[in-house]
């Protein structure tokens, strides 16, 4: 995905295509914000041709679409081309087994408790299945919504769905797995734990901020906040700045 006019943005990323175009055969590009009055698709349709990234409309085999994340413009043409370029590929996953797949974003959403949108990369997920995400979050899949936002019994791969009751708000991008039983889900868990708590000791690792007293002349200045976001991601985006 490459927003228009963020010049820093999509250069930093022409390094990320670069490395996915050695892995990968073939990629789509979403150009973002064509809604604006200045957009310039085709200023980065040449930026990406100079980095190795030809365009089908050039005689390459990329995909590229300009949509606007703000109006939904051309967001069913992007489906398509990802839909179009995964059944060239004859992409699949096995849809027996245990789940497994990736979380996208989580939340804390009032009468709903921890929501955790993620998307299924095999296997089927279903109503009840128990499921760890990352290294301290598991629980019973208590309810499912696809992204219409009605209720589904199961999910299977390439589905997003969001999934209410896990104990705690997981990360984007950790691995969630259905697990056996809610015994083997937090036998995993704690021996997670124990291999974290053991990497830290070995790395010297310190995460503590500040462990003095709350009223001293030597604490470091600063502000204190507290931080309020939408979602993990936009809060782990915040932090990182």
């Amino acid at each position: 995905m490459f927003n228009n006019f963020h010049q820093r943005d999509y250069i930093v990323n022409f390094w990320m295509i670069r490395t996915e175009l050695i892995q990968m055969c073939a990629m789509v590009v979403a150009v973002n914000k064509i809604d604006r009055s200045d957009a310039n698709v085709d200023k980065i349709t040449n930026d990406l041709l100079q980095h190795g990234v030809v365009p089908e409309k050039l005689g390459g085999d990329v995909m590229i679409v300009p949509v606007s994340a703000k109006t939904g413009e051309n967001l069913d043409k992007l489906k398509s081309s990802i839909l179009l370029l995964a059944e060239m590929l004859e992409l699949r996953a096995p849809v027996e087994g245990r789940a497994q797949g990736v979380v996208i974003e989580s939340k804390i959403e009032r009468n709903c408790g921890v929501v955790a949108t993620v998307i299924v990369q095999r296997g089927t997920l279903r109503k009840g299945n128990v499921v760890v995400a990352g290294d301290g979050s598991y629980g019973k899949v208590r309810n499912m919504f696809d992204d219409s936002d009605n209720s589904v019994e199961e999910a299977l791969p390439s589905m997003p769905v969001r999934v209410l009751g896990l104990d705690k708000v997981p990360k984007a991008g950790d691995v969630f797995l259905v697990m056996p039983s809610e015994k083997h889900a937090r036998d995993l868990l704690e021996h997670r734990a124990g291999i974290n708590l053991s990497r830290g000791r070995d790395s010297g690792r310190n995460d503590s901020v500040f462990t003095g007293p709350l009223f001293s002349m030597d604490r470091p200045e600063g502000v204190n906040m507290i931080l309020k976001a939408d979602v993990a991601g936009s809060l782990e985006a915040i932090l990182a700045q």
